[in-house]
């Protein structure tokens, strides 16, 4: 998902929001005011294949009372701080609850970008050729995601000596529930929350406990589910000899996603060959 894509629906977004802010009715005036301004996306970085067919997704700029308590919210759960996010989703077709766990962080990059603008962040960092301290200044609208590789969804695999072993994105509240059972930290639950034909402990045995080919379906089924934040890279530069005036060249990568691991976490960078999956609730099996 490019660049373009955030920044020209963000612009949307604040461009509604300041005709929305222009004029205020008794209501809002009183103190009930909520923009009343939504964005339909078209675009999303599951490229909508999650879904089902003709559903929609909007979502509307952070009010002022939305973002004070955001900001004061170290003593919220995540449950509360999501559901303060998802209050400014609206979803046709499907609970809004059933949103990949990506696709609703973009969204809530959206509706951050619409309210606050394309504010530029620093990032701090240690370079791990030259070991000088740095920092790096991006905006919001230089976050990209990379979209979803999947053609069609669940992605079906024979693998822990069963067939039709299902893998669909984990959504917001399968996260939510992990976070409130404390395992949103933990990788292998995060896997066992995309199996989706398989109760989630017994699940979580069969990953924990995943060998040899297993581990490369995995790896395989992490590449087509992926659809998370890109890396923010650049180099280094910081200054290495003051009188010849060199800088380092060493490439830095950070991670500007603002969970570490949301997402399957086996990666590598070439795909396997493995031809083990099956795309789509349509599938024939093909007897070898």
């Amino acid at each position: 998902m490019s660049q373009d894509r955030v920044t020209t629906h963000a612009t949307a977004a604040r461009q509604a929001a300041s005709k929305s802010n222009a004029i205020q009715s008794p209501a809002q005036k009183a103190g009930n005011y909520l923009p009343e301004v939504s964005i339909e996306l078209d675009t999303l970085p599951s490229r909508s294949i999650p879904y089902p067919e003709n559903s929609k997704v909007k979502y509307r700029p952070f009010a002022f009372g939305e973002v004070k308590k955001l900001s004061e919210s170290k003593n919220l759960s995540i449950r509360d701080r999501f559901k303060e996010v998802l209050n400014g989703i609206e979803t046709v077709g499907f609970n809004k609850g059933d949103l990949t766990l990506f696709d609703f962080l973009y969204i809530g990059l959206l509706r951050k970008i619409s309210t606050l603008g394309s504010r530029e962040l620093t990032a701090q960092f240690q370079c791990g050729k030259c070991h000088q301290k740095g920092s790096h200044k991006f905006t919001l609208d230089q976050i990209e995601f990379n979209d979803m590789k999947a053609p069609a969804l669940p992605i079906s695999v024979d693998m822990w000596g069963r067939q039709g072993v299902e893998f669909s994105p984990p959504t917001v509240r399968d996260f939510v529930e992990l976070a409130e059972s404390g395992k949103h930290r933990d990788d292998v639950a995060m896997i066992a929350s995309a199996v989706k034909n398989i109760p989630f402990e017994e699940a979580y045995a069969l990953v924990y406990n995943s060998t040899a080919d297993d581990v490369e379906a995995l790896r395989e089924i992490d590449e087509y589910l992926e659809h998370d934040v890109k890396p923010m890279e650049f180099v280094c530069g910081q200054v290495t000899d003051k009188e010849l005036g060199t800088r380092c060249d060493n490439k830095i990568k950070i991670e500007v996603s603002e969970e570490d691991t949301l997402i399957m976490p086996f990666r590598r960078d070439k795909q396997p060959t493995s031809s083990r999956l099956r795309f789509g609730s349509q599938v024939e099996h093909q007897s070898n």
